[in-house]
C-alpha cells in the first residue's frame, strides 16, 4: 500500500510530472504550434483504476495514479505522462478523427512523441514489463534460460557472475531474442522501451562515459544520459543513463551496468588501504576507467570468434529510428581530455582482464530483481 503524500510534496511531484510534458512538446511539436497545446492540469489520484487518465474539453486534466509516483522507477512514470500527452495531441490536432481511443490516429502521435500505446488500463508499469519473472508454460525455454543466467549475475562470486553476463549475451545474440521478448510489446511495430538503469547520480564522472560506451557498443542499445528526480521533498535533480532497445536487451544492458558499477565498488574496497588513500576520488575514477576499458576490450574478443562474429549485428535501423524520433533535437558534446592517472588505470585493467568467460556455462540460481 503507497504512503501518504503531503501536500508540498505533492506539488513538486506535479512540477516534475509538469517537466515531462513540456520537454516532450517541445521536442515534437512544431514550434510554430507551441501556442495551440495549452498546458493541461496536472493531479495526483489514489483511487483511479488506470495508471494514467486524460480528461479533455474545458477541463484539461491529466490525472496520474499516485501509487505510479511512489512504488514505480521515474521511467514508468514517463512512460505513461508521454500516453496520455498523445491523447490530449489527437484532440487538437485530430478532433474529428473517428476512431476508438487507441486507434491509428492515436497510435501516430504515440510514435511521435516515443510513447508507448499501451501504456495504461491495465498495461503493467515498465519496469514490470521488463524485470518481473515469467515462469508460464508458454514463456520461450531460451528466455527463461537466460533469466536463471541473469540470476546468476547476482552472485557474490565475480567469476560466476560475469559467466553468466556473457553468456546471456551470447543466448541474446544466437537467438535474436531482444525482438521475441515479451509478445504484448513485440507486436507493435514500435517495439521498443527505455530504461533508466542503476541509481541516479550526482555528477557525471568520466569512468561513466566508458561504463555508457560498453552497453551501446555490445549490447544492441542506445545510451543517454537524462535528468531525473532523485528527491521530492523537496524536488531535486540527478543523472541517469536512459537505456533504448528492445525489452530483453534493455535488462540485459541494465543488470550489467549494476554489475560493473558493483564489481569496482568491491574491486576498489579489497584494495590496499594505503593504495585507496593515495589519489582520492581520482584514484578511484581512473582505477576504474582501467576496468571499464578491460571489461571493453574482453567483449570486442569476444565478437571476434567465429560463432559470436557471424551474429553481432553492427547497424541498428530501426533502433535508430526510434531513438532520433524520442530526442529529436539531440546534441554530441564533446569534453575536454582529462589527465588519468595510469597506474590505476593499469590497475583496474589488470582485474577487468580477469573477466574472460570461459565457454561453458551450467544453467541454475536464485536471485532477486535487481542487483544491490
Amino acid at each position: 500500500m503507497s504512503r501518504l503524500v503531503s501536500f508540498s510534496e505533492s506539488e513538486q511531484i506535479l512540477l516534475a510530472i509538469s517537466d515531462v510534458w513540456q520537454r516532450a512538446v517541445n521536442d515534437h511539436v512544431p514550434k510554430k504550434s507551441w501556442h495551440l497545446v495549452l498546458k493541461p492540469t496536472f493531479a495526483l489520484n489514489d483511487d483511479m483504476h488506470e495508471w494514467g487518465r486524460w480528461t479533455g474539453g474545458m477541463r484539461r486534466l491529466m490525472e496520474i495514479k499516485t501509487q505510479l509516483v511512489l512504488d514505480h522507477p521515474w521511467y514508468a512514470v514517463v512512460d505513461v505522462v508521454l500516453h496520455e500527452t498523445a491523447h490530449q495531441l489527437v484532440e487538437l490536432f485530430a478532433p474529428y478523427c473517428d476512431e476508438p481511443p487507441h486507434g491509428d490516429r492515436f497510435k501516430w502521435f504515440c510514435s511521435l512523441l516515443g510513447a508507448n500505446p499501451t501504456a495504461s488500463g491495465d498495461y503493467p508499469p515498465l519496469d514490470m514489463q521488463i524485470f518481473t519473472e515469467d515462469e508460464s508454460e508458454d514463456a520461450s525455454p531460451i528466455a527463461l534460460r537466460i533469466r536463471k543466467l541473469m540470476a546468476l549475475s547476482k552472485s557474490p562470486n565475480e567469476n560466476e557472475a560475469k559467466m553468466a553476463l556473457m553468456k546471456a549475451r551470447e543466448l541474446m545474440a544466437k537467438h535474436n531474442m531482444g525482438y521475441m521478448e515479451r509478445p504484448e510489446i513485440s507486436k507493435n511495430t514500435e517495439n521498443f522501451v527505455s530504461i533508466t538503469a542503476g541509481r541516479p547520480i550526482e555528477r557525471i564522472t568520466l569512468e561513466y562515459y566508458y561504463l555508457a560506451n560498453i552497453l551501446k557498443d555490445f549490447y544492441n542499445v542506445n545510451v543517454i544520459w537524462i535528468s531525473v528526480p532523485t528527491s521530492f521533498n523537496p524536488l531535486t535533480w540527478g543523472h541517469a543513463l536512459e537505456i533504448s532497445g528492445k525489452p530483453l536487451d534493455v535488462r540485459i544492458a541494465s543488470y550489467t551496468y549494476d554489475f560493473l558499477i558493483n564489481y569496482v565498488t568491491m574491486a576498489w574496497e579489497n584494495l590496499p588501504a594505503d593504495v585507496r588513500r593515495t589519489g582520492g576520488v581520482r584514484r578511484r575514477r581512473d582505477f576504474a576507467i582501467g576496468v571499464y576499458s578491460a571489461f571493453h576490450e574482453t567483449l570486442a574478443a569476444q565478437n571476434r570468434r567465429p560463432e559470436m562474429e557471424a551474429l553481432v549485428k553492427v547497424e541498428h535501423p530501426e533502433l535508430d529510428a526510434y531513438y532520433a524520433k524520442r530526442y529529436p533535437r539531440i546534441r554530441n558534446i564533446h569534453s575536454n581530455a582529462r589527465k588519468v592517472d595510469e597506474d590505476a588505470r593499469q590497475a583496474g585493467e589488470e582485474l577487468g582482464r580477469k573477466l574472460r568467460i570461459p565457454r561453458g556455462l551450467e544453467n541454475g540460481g536464485n536471485g532477486r530483481k535487481m542487483l544491490d
